[in-house]
């Protein structure tokens, strides 16, 4: 199964460390980042399969759709058990983090920075 990694969050500083983090660290060669859910989900739309899977890392609070709202339209696709998703927000809020992990996609909750 090939795996995709995409990094979704407003913050262009935050994407550019991720993405430097996670081809360190061997997770992805070429991770995928985007700074609103929209456009995430245009993409995931169109790349989802059988026989990928995706790990995402979300922010929760972005302008146009916020984290809450993009696990929504998760619970939607079809392959929705091949989309892991690791929350990755300056919330510190327990109630944030609960509501994350009532998610089946939501796999960690990060606070940044990380």
């Amino acid at each position: 199964m090939e795996l995709r990694v995409m990094v979704i969050d407003e913050d262009k500083m935050f994407n550019i460390m991720a993405n430097v983090l996670l081809r360190d660290t061997g997770i992805s060669d070429c991770p995928v980042t985007f700074t609103d859910g929209l456009e995430a989900l245009s993409i995931l739309r169109q790349e989802i399969a059988a026989d990928k899977v995706f790990l995402l890392f979300l922010d929760i609070n972005m302008p146009l759709m916020n984290g809450w709202e993009v696990l929504d339209v998760l619970n939607e696709f079809e392959h929705r058990k091949n989309i892991h998703v690791v929350m990755v927000t300056s919330s510190t809020d327990r109630a944030d983090k609960e509501k994350a992990m009532t998610y089946k996609q939501v796999i960690s909750y990060m606070v940044k920075p990380i």
